[in-house]
C-alpha cells in the first residue's frame, strides 16, 4: 500500500469554513489545546457542516467518525503509528496547514518488534510511538505539504514537521469511514 492518495476537492473553502464556525461554536478552545488527537460529537458536526457530506457523498463515503489534529505550538510530532483498527482515512486541511508535512516512514523490524514503542493512548487504544529512535535509520517512503485533502495510510509510521513559516494552530479535520477508502492507497 502506498502511504496517501492525492483526492479533489472543489468545494474544500466551504468544507474549512463550516467546519471553524462549527469549532468556534461548539469547542471554542480546541484550537488551544496542548493534546494532538480531538474527538468530537460526530453527529453534531456533520449536521453542521454540509460541505463534508456533499463532497464524501460524491465519493460514495459514508463517515462514520469525525476528528480533529490540533498542533498549537512548533513541535515536530514524533513518529507513530496509529490505533488499529483503521488504515485508511481522509485527512482535509482546516487551518495553517501551509508549510506543514506529513511523511511516512519504513521502520526496521527490529525497532518495530521492540515493545517498548508500543504504548497506550488516551482513549485506551494500543499505538506504537517511536520519539525515542533514531529517526535517521528510518527511510521515508512519502511526504506531502497538508494543504489539499488526502486519503492518509494511518497504519504506517508517520509524523508531522513544521516549516519555518509554518503558523498555529494547525487543525486538520480526520474523517473515518464505515467502508474504507483504501482503494485509493493501492
Amino acid at each position: 500500500m502506498k502511504p496517501y492518495h492525492v483526492l479533489e476537492c472543489d468545494n474544500l473553502v466551504n468544507i474549512q469554513k463550516s467546519t471553524l464556525e462549527f469549532i468556534d461554536t461548539n469547542y471554542p478552545t480546541l484550537k488551544n489545546e496542548s493534546s494532538l488527537w480531538h474527538k468530537i460529537n460526530t453527529v453534531d458536526y456533520l449536521k453542521t457542516c454540509k460541505p463534508l457530506l456533499t463532497w464524501t457523498r460524491s465519493l460514495n463515503l459514508r463517515i462514520r467518525e469525525v476528528g480533529f489534529t490540533v498542533v498549537s505550538e512548533r513541535k515536530d510530532i514524533a513518529v507513530h503509528i496509529d490505533e488499529k483498527p483503521v488504515v485508511a482515512k481522509i485527512n482535509v486541511p482546516i487551518l495553517n496547514t501551509q508549510h506543514t508535512y506529513n511523511r511516512w516512514y519504513q521502520i526496521p523490524s527490529e525497532i518495530l518488534n521492540n515493545p517498548k514503542y508500543k504504548n497506550i493512548n488516551q482513549f485506551g487504544k494500543d499505538y506504537y510511538s517511536f520519539q525515542y529512535a533514531d529517526i535517521l535509520s528510518f527511510k521515508m517512503i512519502g511526504e506531502i505539504e497538508s494543504t489539499i485533502p488526502v486519503v492518509f495510510n494511518s497504519s504506517m509510521a508517520h509524523n508531522i514537521m513544521f516549516g519555518k513559516q509554518a503558523k498555529f494552530p494547525r487543525v486538520m479535520l480526520t474523517c473515518m469511514f464505515h467502508k474504507e477508502p483504501s482503494d485509493y492507497l493501492l
